[in-house]
């Protein structure tokens, strides 16, 4: 297992999986064999996708957006 002082593959910059311009499974297989093999950069990878998903699509942030949905609507009726 490799230490999370091992570097990332080099399409890793972008912080996709997918690299720009090439869009191939190859890149795919070498993303799931580095998160496998680097535990701890899976775990910090997992922790912030969790947060995004929570600022993304949580409970707050649908309650902000409805209460603004609803205020643009009934202003937009008077």
């Amino acid at each position: 297992m490799r230490s999370s002082t091992t570097r990332p593959p080099p399409w890793w910059w972008t912080g996709r999986w997918w690299p720009p311009p090439k869009r191939n499974g190859s890149a795919l297989v070498e993303a799931a064999r580095w998160l496998a093999e680097d535990r701890d950069a899976a775990y910090r990878l997992g922790a912030r996708a969790r947060e995004v998903t929570k600022e993304r699509f949580g409970l707050d942030r649908f309650l902000v957006d409805w209460d603004r949905l609803m205020e643009e609507e009934t202003c937009a009726s008077r």
